[in-house]
């Protein structure tokens, strides 16, 4: 039982309980994480849709886009800011580990010595720098940068710091002022990183959750569409290379009682997964009713913020949705090898039941 779960110790996911070090494990290792995220993915998944008119300014006109999704088989993907939960997609980085770190960091960027690893000694080396350099375009030493990053981060560091002191704000040292502001633009570029890089789908495993129908489908007054994974997860190496990276970037949430740490504050091949894992896929486990699997994607690659998804095995029109609503949906699918089915409230419990509509599908 999900109440019984110890969440100090234990992670859910997929619906089964993973210790602490387990998970640390499987995060040091993308090789194991994505081939048991692969192992255990689901034959069929779910996705719910309110079924409600949108105004598009564009083309000043209303459109239902859950019908659109319905249509043409498309799945839309989401900004993370826009989510209910404010944790969500959201990286905990300790504010004094960071400073801490990128005092260091571009210290040894600008070739400082800092043997006793002293944050006060290492500003007031960087206040003599900017004490001394009048015109810091031709006095910046590159010489201990490595890469052109390096060498893009430090001139970045260095403009900020100059332009933060000539504020006009009411500190005794303006420099030390600079030092502390351009570090907690680089603590807020860390944090927020997450949401500016990735777009995501929500789905679920499940299709009679009732708190499920009433956040995400209108109040029953909107549907769900079952889509069908078992051809691409029996058949993988034939699947085409977007349908293999939509398939590999799809991930069961971690639900979890404590927010994990960041260690590696760089966005980098490496740490990729301790992010991803970290921040994308890990909520607070009162959100685990959800059962919830998440398509991840990079903004970068899908500027339209629509992915072809896989196959539609079935539709489930809420509880509360209309005879009309209902004839709009029969029409959509029909003479596609799609089932239809409406879901009735049980009268003996609280739990809902879905009877196949015989008459939508002609094919």
């Amino acid at each position: 039982m999900i109440n019984n779960i110890d969440f100090m110790n234990y992670n859910l996911i997929n619906g089964k309980a993973i210790s602490n070090e387990e998970l640390e494990q499987l995060s040091n290792s993308n090789e194991k994480f994505f081939l048991k995220v692969f192992y255990e993915k689901p034959e069929t998944i779910f996705k719910f849709f309110p079924n409600t008119l949108t105004f598009n300014k564009e083309i000043n006109k209303d459109i239902n886009y859950s019908q659109l999704a319905l249509k043409t088989n498309d799945i839309y993907l989401s900004n993370p800011s826009n989510f209910n939960d404010p944790y969500d997609c959201g990286i905990y980085i300790n504010r004094e580990k960071h400073w801490n770190y990128f005092i260091n960091y571009y210290a040894r960027l600008m070739g400082i010595e800092n043997k006793d690893n002293s944050k006060e000694l290492l500003i007031e080396k960087l206040k003599k720098f900017f004490d001394k350099t009048l015109d810091i375009e031709t006095s910046i030493n590159f010489n201990y940068c490595h890469t052109e990053e390096e060498r893009l981060r430090l001139s970045i560091f260095i403009y900020k710091v100059r332009n933060y002191s000539f504020e006009k704000v009411p500190v005794p040292d303006k420099i030390c002022y600079g030092i502390l502001k351009a570090l907690n633009d680089d603590f807020l570029e860390k944090k927020n990183n997450l949401t500016d890089k990735f777009l995501v789908s929500c789905l679920t495993t499940e299709k009679d959750n009732i708190l499920m129908w009433s956040h995400y489908a209108n109040n029953h007054k909107g549907f769900c569409i079952e889509y069908d994974l078992s051809e691409a997860k029996n058949n993988y190496l034939k699947l085409n290379e977007e349908e293999k990276n939509t398939f590999n970037n799809l991930f069961p949430v971690v639900y979890s009682e404590n927010r994990k740490e960041i260690i590696n504050y760089n966005f980098n091949g490496d740490t990729f997964l301790s992010w991803y894992l970290l921040g994308l896929l890990r909520k607070y486990h009162v959100w685990s009713y959800e059962k919830e699997w998440r398509l991840a994607l990079l903004k970068q690659e899908y500027p339209d913020q629509i992915i072809k998804f896989f196959p539609i095995k079935a539709v489930y029109c809420g509880c509360k949705m209309s005879k009309e609503e209902i004839e709009k949906i029969e029409e959509i699918i029909r003479e596609k090898n799609i089932d239809l089915f409406i879901s009735k409230i049980e009268e003996d419990s609280y739990k809902l039941k879905f009877e196949l509509n015989k008459d939508a599908k002609f094919n």
